[in-house]
């Protein structure tokens, strides 16, 4: 862990938010910032919105970032990356293809409507072009 992040770590623990925050900031601002800066920015924020936030870049650095999945639990229950459903597509799919979609009347009708215009169309087109 480096040194910076240990040392915010330490100002997090013992509350002391304005040093923590100060060290946070420039380590979330480097060019390739750790999931554990953002996280522990999250301690900083003061509303919900702020620490959700840091807690979504940190599961974006880090998608299995244990820590940061049980605070936005806790924050945020419902959250698309706290179920999982953002890095789940293929298992979506998956359980979408087990379900019977509903037939759609009005997409089915639609359809067939078009394509009898179409081929009316094409009829007496070629009738007036041939």
């Amino acid at each position: 862990m480096d040194d910076r992040l240990q040392q915010a770590k330490d100002f997090v623990q013992s509350e002391d938010i304005a040093n923590a925050k100060s060290i946070l900031m420039e380590l979330v601002h480097e060019r390739y910032p750790s999931a554990d800066s953002w996280y522990l920015m999250m301690y900083c924020m003061d509303t919900t919105r702020q620490k959700i936030w840091c807690l979504e870049e940190a599961l974006r650095i880090k998608a299995d970032h244990s820590e940061a999945l049980v605070m936005l639990g806790m924050l945020a229950p419902g959250h698309q990356m706290y179920t999982g459903a953002r890095y789940r597509k293929e298992k979506q799919k998956d359980v979408a293809s087990e379900e019977e979609e509903p037939f759609n009347w009005v997409v089915a009708a639609a359809t067939l409507g078009t394509v009898l215009l179409l081929t009316v169309v094409v009829i007496l087109l070629s009738t007036f072009v041939f």
